[in-house]
């Protein structure tokens, strides 16, 4: 009986040593298999470690880059934009379309319609204007019998005139056989078919005449903190653009600035060394009236005499990934 006794509790504790044995088997497994066994988290350590060297690379890679484009004098839109006084004005040694010599003019970080820019094109998109150059003098109409003047033809389907003047755009329409002289001459200027001779296809979207005044007095707020151009649509002889300094509207209610509003500085983007130049435009002042930029006064003004061959200054929409080098 002692005997059976003893193999029953020898069996029995063999039985619990099994278990507990498999008991712990279990939790072993489990620390070592499980979501936060040690192979998990010995292979998170490495993912992890590999993540960080990654990281590194990333960014020895990015410094070598910046390295690489500041020793090729590329600046970003982004770089543009965050000095402007800095790079408006800017000239860029890459884009040599027309042969004109190319400056940094705008930067669109406005928002727009479409997730677009405010002139339509993709957001944060560089702009280039030529520098002035009397040889390019053009007359925005011809003259008639009766000595009046015919705006130039322009197409509706490549005219950019209601992206380039939002604020006109959104009061005035899309009855175009109701628009006077000073809206078709504008249109002209914004038909991107007229100035292919300075639109280079693998660095540009387009190119258009001359900067509207919308995007002119844009481009000079943001690098003049104070004296300020201001716009605004009006009606008073014709539906286009009222202009002033200092939200202050002059001279028949913004026909045009008082004379030397306009800074002679920044590379000359503004206000150049010739007489006049164009902005695509219309005025308020005349059914024919033009904006333009007046340089012997230093202001903005405007033309109702469509056969007067003042400057074009084309504009180009440079494509996002073209790389801008500048001239240091």
């Amino acid at each position: 009986m002692n005997l059976k006794s003893n193999k029953a509790i020898t069996l029995v504790a063999l039985i619990i040593t099994i278990i507990v044995l498999l008991i712990l088997a279990g939790v072993s497994l489990s620390m070592v298999l499980g979501d936060n066994g040690l192979i998990n988290k010995a292979q998170s350590s490495v993912d992890k470690y590999q993540q960080s060297a990654n990281n590194e690379q990333d960014f020895f890679n990015s410094i070598e880059e910046y390295i690489d484009l500041k020793a090729e004098n590329i600046v970003t839109a982004k770089e543009i934009e965050s000095n402007p006084k800095k790079y408006y004005g800017a000239k860029v040694t890459n884009y040599t379309a027309g042969g004109a010599t190319w400056r940094i003019f705008y930067v669109d970080t406005a928002d727009g319609t479409d997730g677009n820019g405010k002139y339509g094109d993709e957001k944060n998109t560089v702009y280039l204007i030529a520098e002035y150059d009397d040889k390019r003098g053009k007359a925005l109409g011809t003259k008639n019998a009766d000595n009046t003047y015919t705006a130039n033809a322009y197409a509706s389907s490549t005219t950019k005139i209601r992206e380039m003047n939002p604020t006109w755009a959104t009061n005035r329409g899309s009855l175009e056989s109701s628009w006077n002289k000073n809206e078709k001459a504008a249109a002209y200027l914004c038909d991107t078919s007229k100035w292919t001779a300075y639109y280079d296809s693998t660095k540009a979207n387009y190119a258009i005449g001359s900067p509207s005044l919308e995007m002119y007095a844009d481009s000079y707020n943001k690098t003049h903190n104070s004296n300020s151009l201001v716009y605004r649509y009006q009606t008073n002889r014709a539906p286009g653009y009222g202009v002033g300094v200092n939200g202050i509207y002059s001279n028949n209610d913004g026909w045009y600035t008082n004379n030397n509003a306009i800074d002679t500085s920044q590379n000359g983007i503004y206000m150049c060394r010739g007489e006049h130049f164009w902005l695509a435009s219309p005025s308020c002042g005349y059914i024919s009236g033009v904006s333009l930029v007046y340089v012997k006064s230093a202001s903005v003004n405007r033309s109702d005499i469509l056969g007067n061959a003042y400057v074009v200054c084309p504009i180009v929409s440079l494509k996002s990934d073209f790389q801008i080098k500048i001239e240091v």
